[in-house]
């Protein structure tokens, strides 16, 4: 049996198997998949365009996908910004196409990315050029006591070892600093109801935490969480429709097909609230 990464057990219990992968939950509470029992974080090159299809890249401002990252990335800031009247230096952690980062440069962010597809990292260079660092966080190398504030939105579920990226995050943040990510919340209702057709049990995922496991992870890198809660993204029915196009799910897929072909342009590119199983926390190095 695989060593889990956040308590190093060894009694891990297989939940199931999917695809080529095999889901593990440790006594702890956390579920991480492995292929083929050993290590496997996700190589770079599985990130190239196609996986970014259903975002529209090409579409620029107007695409669905940026008017739900746009909203979505406003509230999330707007969280952050109550926990610190300040406006320093920000890392966002898998920056994509850089959207988060525009954002944060509007609110008097000094925003920089680091992004580990090159197809994205090209994207976000267009915009940011030398803010964005193409490649791992660990390999970026940045100083100790750097950055006032890191973001990594839907980024620790691709990672084979979470505790080794907390800790580098760790090092990098200035004591005191905030810590936001969004993640997959393996203790959510659409988990619990769908079982290993949650959307989220997907070959790039390798690690899925609760608030219980994340908490844990957290507090072992010295952070103290300050706020916890549902991430409540905003999405566009289009958007939706062309993610279950590139994840197909035989119980949403036909419902989001539909939808753009009945509802007016306003309401399918209109950004809802959603709750899409996942959580989003906000947490400050204590030392």
């Amino acid at each position: 049996m695989p060593v889990c990464a956040l308590c190093h057990a060894e009694s891990n219990r297989i939940i199931f198997k999917k695809e080529n992968r095999t889901y593990f939950r440790c006594k702890c509470g956390f579920i991480f998949s492995r292929v083929s029992g050993m290590q496997n974080d996700v190589p770079p090159h599985h990130y190239d365009e196609t996986y970014y299809s259903p975002w529209e890249i090409a579409q620029g401002d107007q695409s669905p996908w940026r008017i739900g990252k746009n909203a979505t990335f406003a509230s999330w800031l707007r969280a952050i910004a109550r926990f610190t009247s300040l406006r320093g230096s920000l890392l966002d952690i898998g920056c994509a196409a850089g959207c988060f980062l525009e954002i944060a440069v509007q609110q008097g962010w000094d925003a920089a990315g680091v992004e580990i597809s090159s197809f994205a990292a090209a994207e976000a260079k267009k915009r940011f050029g030398g803010r964005v660092f193409y490649g791992t966080l660990h390999e970026a190398h940045y100083d100790d006591n750097r950055f006032d504030a890191i973001t990594a939105f839907d980024v620790i579920e691709h990672l084979d070892d979470p505790v080794s990226f907390i800790n580098e995050i760790g090092r990098i943040i200035k004591p005191g600093g905030l810590l936001a990510l969004s993640t997959a919340d393996s203790a959510a209702w659409s988990c619990r109801i769908l079982g290993k057709r949650w959307p989220q049990f997907k070959p790039e995922h390798c690690s899925y935490f609760s608030l219980p496991t994340i908490d844990r992870l957290l507090r072992n890198s010295h952070f103290e969480i300050l706020h916890r809660g549902a991430a409540g993204k905003r999405l566009t029915i289009a958007y939706i429709d062309a993610y279950f196009r590139a994840y197909p799910s035989a119980l949403f897929g036909p419902l989001f097909s539909l939808l753009p072909r009945i509802l007016p342009k306003h309401l399918r590119t209109a950004p809802l609230r959603v709750h899409t199983g996942e959580l989003f926390v906000i947490a400050r190095r204590t030392r």
